[in-house]
């Protein structure tokens, strides 16, 4: 029966490692929906803070709203665990 008592990390591992372009397909949309948000974060952070010497990090607070409703969209595109992870921040 389906549920928190019946994970097998056993099986689990034989499922995933028989299906290796499946790992390969997930991986690479995981990569692909958190690139954008991933180098927007780090372009507040690294270009408008350290080089552009914002030491109070302004650019970043400014941006942490548009941020936010951006995370919340893209755990909604990364699925139920990401939705729930996202609930749990």
């Amino acid at each position: 029966e389906p549920g928190t008592d019946s994970y097998d990390p056993i099986q689990a591992e034989e499922f995933y490692k028989s299906r290796p372009l499946m790992v390969a397909k997930r991986i690479l949309r995981l990569a692909s929906l958190t690139a954008v948000f991933n180098t927007g974060l780090l372009f507040d952070w690294l270009v408008l803070g350290k080089l552009l010497g914002d030491e109070e990090y302004t650019a970043l607070r400014k941006n942490e709203p548009r941020r936010a409703k951006e995370a919340l969209v893209l755990c909604e595109k990364l699925g139920p665990t990401f939705i729930k992870l996202g609930q749990a921040l």
